[in-house]
């Protein structure tokens, strides 16, 4: 019994803690962004942009895809994956009627909507 106590304290701990690793992003209402991320003054010159955010995360590589533990607490949030895309290194994310591109890198990762 003692044991099964301790196992679910420490689970829910660790829960705690997987939670209040991200916040929501600044510039995407109700997109999280893991904690240790840091907004780029990058803007983008495309017309066809609505908004972009470019965000410096060294965990993050162009050629893998997004940390599943990032990926799971976007789930967390709402937002659903759409069907694997032609580029590997775009992820679509969806909540309600927004679509969010997530484009991974070498060290930084971008969020685009469009018009």
């Amino acid at each position: 019994m003692k044991k099964a106590f301790i196992f679910i304290i420490l689970f829910l701990l660790i829960g705690i803690g997987f939670l209040f690793s991200v916040r929501e992003s600044d510039v995407f209402a109700q997109f999280p962004i893991p904690r240790t991320a840091e907004k780029d003054a990058k803007i983008s010159h495309d017309s066809s942009v609505e908004k972009y955010a470019r965000y410096s995360w060294p965990k993050i590589k162009k050629d893998e895809p997004i940390p599943s533990s990032y990926k799971t607490l976007i789930t967390m949030w709402g937002w659903k994956e759409k069907a694997q895309q032609d580029r590997k290194e775009m992820t679509v994310f969806k909540k309600d009627e927004k679509e969010i591109r997530f484009f991974t890198h070498d060290g930084f990762f971008i969020l685009v909507t469009t018009k």
